[in-house]
């Protein structure tokens, strides 16, 4: 895939917004009781080293180096034990409190069950969540890896006749180790036609293909349009496969 840019302004975000969360429930007393603290300490860790290693790489990338110790760094799934850190707390937190309430209007439980309840029942929740997150969102991604997209360009002023615009083309290059299966879908407005190859396309495009390791697949395409007068229309180029897709917009100039 085109390489994915981390979203910075995001993860400062979800770092504050997780932080407040644990302190906010942990600064309700009806949560704080019956909550063993010690399952918001491994958040509260992994989210000082994520802000750590952040810094540090903020720090470095301004000023254009590149040092393998922080590539490295970059590298740990910090991100992903924070979710399932804060995954624990929470399921920990809700069990704990609806336990506690419990116990209020019935007689309490044995230790035995109720370190069950409290401990054991979460990690099995974080289990379910993690394998189910794995299998839908990180095995489709994983697809795309060391997958090269590109599309250009993001601009084309379209003409009447084939020919005399930009061509739209897209390259699909795998440096990946195995071969990488994909379809390739092109939405057409009604208006506007492409050409590849003496072939006339309208509406949609659609190729399924596969292209092995160290290879790259090429497609090159004439446009022309059939507009009255001048407006503007956009082509939506998508690469699917796995279970994910690739996406990107160009935005069409339609001259007379």
């Amino acid at each position: 895939m085109s390489e994915r840019e981390r979203d910075l302004k995001f993860e400062v975000q979800y770092i504050l917004s997780l932080a407040l969360v644990v302190f906010g429930l942990l600064s309700v007393q009806g949560v704080r009781e019956p909550v063993d603290v010690w399952t918001a300490y491994p958040v509260i860790l992994f989210l000082a080293i994520h802000l750590s290693v952040f810094t540090l790489i903020y720090g470095i990338g301004q000023t254009g180096f590149t040092v393998d110790l922080v590539e490295t760094i970059e590298e740990l799934p910090i991100f992903s034990l924070i979710g399932v850190a804060f995954v624990f707390f929470i399921s920990h937190s809700v069990l704990a409190v609806g336990y506690d309430y419990i116990t209020e209007i019935r007689p309490p439980l044995s230790l035995h069950w109720e370190i069950v309840i409290n401990y054991v029942v979460p990690i099995i929740l974080v289990s379910i969540m993690g394998y189910s997150v794995k299998r839908r969102g990180y095995d489709p991604i994983s697809e795309f890896d060391g997958v090269n997209i590109k599309v250009v360009p993001e601009f084309i002023r379209v003409f009447p006749s084939p020919g005399d615009s930009k061509a739209l083309l897209v390259k699909v290059e795998n440096n990946g180790d195995e071969t990488f299966d994909y379809d390739l879908n092109i939405d057409v407005p009604d208006i506007v036609t492409l050409h590849r190859s003496g072939e006339t396309i309208t509406d949609e495009f659609t190729e399924v293909a596969a292209v092995e390791s160290g290879r790259a697949d090429r497609y090159s395409f004439d446009l022309s349009h059939i507009s009255d007068e001048h407006s503007a229309e956009e082509i939506e180029v998508v690469v699917d496969s796995g279970g994910a897709s690739f996406s990107t917009t160009i935005e069409l100039e339609l001259a007379t």
